[in-house]
């Protein structure tokens, strides 16, 4: 997930944030870490758009309270679920958060819970069964305060890292079919290649990576054209959602509007200003 990073580095970039590429035997599950120490102007918040992609978030938050859709966060150290829509992303005052990033069905690997019970929410991280993890940071922080706390982290995940459950095997190679088609696969024919039933498979899907195959599909047709509307140059917003696999002008601002909140217009609208 390139693009994240990129938009991440983009969106971020006045506040100081910095982001570690993981370890290697980390890479296939987790995008990045990245830590932010900053003092934004309580006078004017910073405001983002944060846009799903499949994956979730884990921050451990040390300054003042984060928000999303202006509602602060009160947990300190909070798992950020998977999200199906965009969501406004607030920072304002003395901001020192730290972040990982997981790929989609990534968190699998390290978290027990299946991932679909953390769907479009944020819980604390005690309710996740990982104090131990925000309290080796805190005491990292504390008694190293010039250290490097990203590779700190880097490390504890390694150790927090399991072995793929042999169901999620199929789950896997369906979700990677679907980033490779760019959400046009159709999702009826997989189920022979897997050997499997759709609902065997969605049942696994749903517990890898957090969502059925389709909304997740959805979820990477629409991320594709928001990318094509981005950095386009000469095609027409009816061109990019024949190219991101839309049946019809429609249907495309339908579906991109239903995630992103924004008309793909909208959207348009909303990079240039």
């Amino acid at each position: 997930m390139k693009e994240y990073k990129r938009d991440l580095s983009e969106i971020l970039a006045y506040s100081g944030l910095r982001q570690l590429q993981p370890s290697i035997r980390l890479r296939p599950f987790i995008q990045c870490c990245w830590q932010i120490k900053s003092t934004l102007p309580m006078a004017s918040p910073s405001t983002e758009l944060l846009h799903p992609d499949g994956g979730l978030g884990m921050i451990l938050n040390f300054g003042d309270a984060l928000a999303y859709e202006d509602k602060a966060i009160s947990s300190d150290c909070f798992m950020d679920g998977i999200h199906t829509k965009t969501r406004r992303f607030t920072m304002a005052g003395h901001i020192d958060a730290i972040g990982i990033r997981f790929n989609p069905g990534g968190a699998s690997h390290f978290f027990s819970v299946p991932l679909a019970e953390i769907n479009n929410s944020t819980l604390n991280l005690s309710e996740l069964a990982l104090d131990q993890l925000t309290e080796s940071c805190q005491e990292e922080k504390e008694t190293n305060p010039s250290g490097d706390i990203l590779g700190f982290v880097d490390g504890l995940l390694l150790g927090m890292l399991t072995e793929p459950r042999r169901a999620d095997l199929a789950a896997h190679a369906l979700m990677k079919k679907i980033r490779a088609s760019e959400g046009r696969v159709l999702i009826s024919n997989m189920t022979e290649d897997a050997g499997k039933s759709y609902r065997q498979l969605e049942r696994l899907f749903k517990r890898y990576v957090g969502m059925t195959p389709k909304k997740y599909a959805r979820i990477v047709r629409v991320r594709n054209a928001r990318y094509q509307l981005k950095n386009k140059s000469t095609q027409s917003c009816t061109e990019i959602g024949a190219l991101s696999g839309f049946y019809d002008q429609a249907h495309f601002i339908r579906e991109f509007q239903s995630i992103i909140g924004l008309s793909p217009m909208g959207y348009l609208n909303f990079k240039r200003h």
